[in-house]
């Protein structure tokens, strides 16, 4: 009986040479002697790119409408204060082809009550205790699913669920024992036999059922979890731009 483990096992095989050198190219990176980042900016403008780009089609020429954009960049600039206007938004993202565009600006108002600083001071502190000190992978895991705990309980109320929070910490750069399942991840497991519903991965539990078994497969061929997002997803094959 085919699973998701045998399916992301299949799906990475076939593309080994690939994600072995791009993992050696995150391993060169060394830890730093003081933990400084992520800082709360960061986190806000992760959380803000990761909700606006979701179930939408990203092209480069999507980001070059949406950088020309003063709505955005104001926007990205926030730091979850002095936000645009709802109305700026919602005509910034039509503008730009983001899908639910309304929705989408009144989630990002609603967030402006969050403390990013505690999100980001929260996930500093987890690196520091953990992969900067030279964890094993399942402890770097554990520690790195805990944060995202944390991001889907503080921006529930904007909308955030178990992908929504994984892209934002994948977005840092630190964070490599995370997958956001996205429909594409979905669409290529059933190409390869394994039918997942959608409405599995709107919870932590049934999430966390499906990426445990990713991050099984990409152990089990020595591959950090986040670069198979980078197959599945396709940024990887692209030549490594997220």
């Amino acid at each position: 009986m085919n699973t998701v483990y045998h399916a992301t096992l299949s799906l990475l095989d076939e593309h080994l040479e690939l994600l072995r050198r791009a993992r050696r190219e995150l391993q060169q990176r060394r830890p730093p002697v003081r933990r400084r980042t992520p800082g709360a900016g960061e986190m806000w403008k992760r959380f803000v790119t990761a909700m606006v780009t979701s179930q939408t089609r990203i092209t480069a020429s999507f980001w070059e409408r949406l950088n020309e954009h003063e709505e955005w960049r104001g926007l990205v600039r926030a730091n979850g204060r002095q936000l645009p206007t709802r109305s700026s938004l919602e005509r910034c993202f039509r503008e730009t082809g983001i899908r639910f565009p309304r929705q989408k600006a009144e989630r990002l108002k609603t967030s402006r009550n969050v403390s990013f600083e505690e999100l980001a001071s929260a996930t500093r502190g987890m690196l520091a205790s953990t992969h900067d000190r030279g964890a094993s992978w399942k402890a770097r895991r554990q520690a790195e699913v805990r944060i995202a705990e944390l991001v889907e309980q503080r921006l529930r109320g904007a909308g955030v669920a178990p992908k929504i929070a994984r892209l934002m910490l994948t977005g840092t750069g630190d964070c490599h024992h995370l997958v956001p399942i996205d429909s594409r991840w979905l669409a290529t497991l059933a190409r390869l036999g394994v039918v997942v519903s959608p409405q599995q991965l709107s919870r932590e539990s049934g999430y966390r059922l499906v990426e445990d078994q990713i991050v099984r497969a990409a152990h089990e061929l020595r591959v950090h979890p986040v670069l198979a997002d980078g197959i599945a997803f396709g940024w990887l094959l692209d030549g490594g731009a997220r």
